[in-house]
Order: C-alpha cells, then structure tokens, then sequence
C-alpha cells in the first residue's frame, strides 16, 4: 500500500517529490532512499522513481507514514483508510 500511494504522488508532484527524503520516522530513521542498501526491512521501489520507499513494520507505522505522505502532498493525512 505504502508504494503505492507514494507512487501516484510521485506521479502527480514530479517536480516536488524529492521533498519525500524528509520524511522519517518517529526515531528518526530514514524511511526513503535512493539506496535500498539503507533501508532496514523490505525496500520497495517506487514506482516511476529510482527512490525506494522502507516497508518492514506493522500496519499503523504503514499508516502513519502514509499519512505523513499524502499531507506533505497538501491532502488531508486522514484520506489515507483502509476497511
């Protein structure tokens, strides 16, 4: 999910999305990189980038990570749900 939804706002905000590598996590280890080597569990390319997105953690850290996605983007953090 998290590849995902990075990859359309990669696609929407091309010229922007580096601003991505800002984002990190609660104790502050990257979450983005351009060397999936970086990354700790489960790297994931995203789509239409060379940037690999980290995808090794449970359910509400994936959430809360593309929360902070979409609301870097401008959209609400919480138009990200899932049933």
């Amino acid at each position: 999910m998290l590849p995902e939804i990075c990859g359309i706002m990669a696609s929407r905000h091309k010229d922007r999305f580096e601003e991505i590598f800002t984002i990190r996590s609660d104790n502050n280890n990257i979450l983005f990189s351009r060397n999936k080597d970086e990354l700790k569990k489960w790297p994931e390319l995203i789509e239409g980038t060379d940037i690999y997105v980290e995808t090794g953690f449970g359910k509400e850290k994936l959430f809360k990570t593309a929360g902070k996605v979409v609301a870097l983007f401008d959209y609400p953090e919480d138009s990200v749900s899932y049933e």
